[in-house]
């Protein structure tokens, strides 16, 4: 009986800093990691009737370059993506093909993706139900243009994902998901519009045989893809246990990565199993120095909690911190991006990407601000610099003025340098160390990527760099600390991914390192409602009053942006 092909496409993004680093390139690969929600909808799909293969615009080809021919092609896309994905459906549909869209932009805005795009199908939350239900529709021509999942489906629905559809080779680290859910409300947050507020786990014998499986595969590393992996605590616990006594005899240097709350400090038992399991790569979400911004967005659990200690102990245990920090809260005045800087600093995070506030659709926020008139645009856009959020406290040009400052000097490479040399002073001295056997093939393994890095930036010297500086700035630090020498390097790749898409988005810029603190030029007033930000916008920028005849009273002027 011949089988009906499946295409499942993931679309690229315009703007994909994750994916076009040359972080990848010195490693050799094209893509961050694979879709994993695509590798779920596979396992989902029945044998008997189909076949199915994966294609990844994140690797460099073009589906229209691709000559691939399906009978259904089913694609999925984040709001980022969205444009890209419209546009394959609409050169899909002039050749007569069947397409479906799924993924969270399907799932928020179904409704005029349906009265505006050409798709056949439409797919509506989780499709642990929806998406069998449909190919057997499908099968017998009675298929429905919407398929809308209104409940929270259990995970032991979700099947182990086809990795076996993708090659280790292309991608840095796979990804696997042993929860959905988050226990918080913070205001800006659409994960519980998407995951809802209760946590729901899956089976831990198929988490394992995901885990297992993208280690035979020769994944170099894994991401926990979940909102928050720690919130189920003593499942999460389990499953560490589970993933510790497995890697006994694997490699040692297999780095797994989550997103976690910052309570997983105050839990000593959790932080042992972590390092244990291997989990030595946290993100835990901050989000601002500013216990007011923190209070106004609900992030009530971040003000429960000494944060400098809490980064201070995971250090200590080896687990590698990374955070994210947002400016553009109703809280917020000019001297929010000097105290995140500063902030930055005492915690000692290497790599804190920072972001403009967005208020994406279905978020408390973003009903808060419609009703107060201070939207700007339907969208999350593609890019980390441009918000559809209009601020309180400032006028919507210094709060981009203000984030390239502060992009700055948190990516200025000597800066960075300083943060790694002082937390890898406190790095790991709890005596805990990842699980694993050492052997010949496993060392080999690793100098063989450490060789592929020199190679890269030997042959290719201009475009290297941004990794060689750091590099070169690090190597004390590497001699003095060996052991640590895989962490700094996951530091400087980290950090060179997004300072090279900051520079080529020209937020970062090299004439702001020394420009004076926002503070000192620029002007708080009060956007409270879109009337008032409208007759803000008919003025330039805030620039404080230049003293002509008076040079030693003269203030700092606002620097050229």
């Amino acid at each position: 009986m011949n089988k009906y092909k499946i295409l499942l496409i993931k679309p690229k993004d315009q703007a994909d800093f994750l994916n076009s680093s040359i972080a990848n390139k010195a490693l050799g690969k094209a893509a961050l990691f694979p879709s994993l929600s695509l590798l779920t909808i596979a396992g989902l799909t029945p044998s008997d009737d189909f076949t199915v293969e994966i294609f990844d615009e994140c690797l460099g080809v073009n589906l229209e370059d691709s000559g691939l021919e399906a009978d259904i092609y089913g694609l999925t896309c984040f709001d980022p993506s969205r444009h890209r994905a419209h546009e394959i459906c609409r050169s899909l549909k002039e050749q007569g093909k069947f397409v479906v869209l799924g993924g969270p932009h399907a799932t928020q805005h179904h409704e005029s993706i349906r009265q505006q795009q050409p798709y056949d199908v439409v797919f509506v939350g989780d499709a642990e139900l929806t998406w069998p239900r449909f190919l057997g529709d499908w099968l017998k021509k009675k298929h429905q243009p919407l398929y809308l999942e209104t409940e929270r489906v259990s995970l032991e629905h979700t099947p182990v994902a086809r990795y076996d559809l993708c090659s280790s080779q292309n991608y840095l680290t796979a990804i696997v998901q042993t929860s959905r859910g988050c226990p918080y409300k913070c205001e800006f947050c659409d994960s519980i519009v998407l995951s809802g507020n209760k946590m729901r786990t899956k089976p831990i014998e198929v988490v394992m045989q995901e885990i297992d499986q993208v280690y035979q595969l020769g994944f170099p590393s894994l991401l926990i893809g979940d909102d928050n992996f720690t919130a189920a605590r003593n499942y999460a616990k389990e499953v560490l246990r589970r993933i510790a006594e497995w890697r006994k005899d694997k490699d040692p240097l297999f780095q797994l990565a989550a997103q976690v709350s910052i309570d997983v400090a105050r839990d000593d038992e959790l932080c042992e199993l972590m390092v244990s399991a291997g989990l030595v790569f946290a993100y835990i979400g901050i989000e601002s120095s500013s216990k007011d911004a923190l209070k106004g967005a609900n992030k009530l659990h971040n003000l429960r909690t000494d944060i400098p200690a809490d980064i201070a102990k995971l250090h200590s245990y080896g687990i590698n911190v990374m955070s994210g920090l947002i400016v553009g809260f109703d809280e917020d005045g000019p001297d929010i991006f000097s105290s995140h800087v500063d902030y930055t600093d005492e915690l000692h995070i290497p790599v804190c990407p920072v972001y403009l506030l967005m208020a994406p659709s279905g978020t408390p926020l973003r009903k808060r601000l419609e009703r107060e008139g201070r939207i700007d645009g339907e969208f999350v856009s593609e890019d980390l610099f441009v918000t559809n959020v209009i601020p309180k406290r400032m006028s919507s040009e210094d709060l981009l003025a203000g984030y390239r400052w502060m992009t700055t000097q948190l990516f200025n490479t000597e800066i960075f340098v300083r943060r790694v040399a002082e937390k890898f002073r406190m790095f790991r001295t709890r005596g805990v160390a990842p699980n694993g056997t050492n052997n010949w093939a496993i060392r080999l393994k690793h100098y063989r990527m450490g060789l592929a890095i020199l190679s890269y930036c030997a042959l290719h010297p201009q475009a290297a760099l941004e990794l060689i500086e750091p590099l070169g700035k690090l190597m004390p630090v590497m001699i003095r600390r060996p052991n640590f020498t895989i962490d700094i390097l996951n530091d400087i790749l980290l950090f060179i991914r997004f300072k090279s898409y900051y520079k080529k988005a020209d937020i970062f810029q090299d004439a702001l390192k020394d420009a004076p603190r926002p503070e000192t030029w620029m002007q708080a007033i009060d956007n409270s409602s879109r009337d008032q930000q409208a007759l803000g916008s008919q003025t330039q920028p805030s620039q404080p009053e230049q003293h002509q005849n008076d040079q030693d009273t003269a203030r700092p002027v606002r620097p050229s942006l």
